[in-house]
């Protein structure tokens, strides 16, 4: 079930072609030797806080948390990465086999930050999102 539900976010993400070949899935990898873009996201996925119910002990709902880090080479560059991720995700609702997803909504945002672990700098900008679902 996180596989889907992880899939599904990185494909919307992936239907805008300034995203198309610029987001990871929890690492950074470039593809036969290419280098890395100047401007990308990387999503980090958790394995979903479940609840269930009282009586039956049936799971009802399922919460998986999305935190994208929106990173490029000037603090414009990672806020446009971040302006597109949540383009595409905000109020995006899947379509996963066996579920009724709801809406992914914004949980948390963090200011843009220079890394300077890295060489050249980069500067990144951390968000969250939501995505619930429950068994169809």
């Amino acid at each position: 079930m996180i596989l889907e539900h992880k899939q599904a976010v990185l494909a919307r993400l992936r239907e805008d072609s300034a995203l198309v070949n610029k987001t990871f899935d929890s690492e950074v990898k470039s593809t036969n030797g290419a280098a890395v873009p100047p401007a990308y996201c990387v999503v980090y996925t958790d394995q979903g806080q479940r609840e269930v119910e009282r009586l039956n002990a049936s799971q009802t709902r399922a919460n998986f948390t999305f935190t994208i880090h929106s990173v490029g080479t000037s603090a414009e560059q990672a806020q446009a990465v971040a302006e597109k991720v949540y383009t595409q995700l905000l109020g995006f609702k899947p379509t996963i086999a066996g579920r009724n997803c709801w809406p992914v909504r914004a949980e948390m945002s963090q200011s843009v930050r220079m890394d300077k672990d890295v060489l050249p700098p980069v500067f990144y900008a951390v968000d969250e999102f939501t995505l619930s679902s429950t068994p169809a």
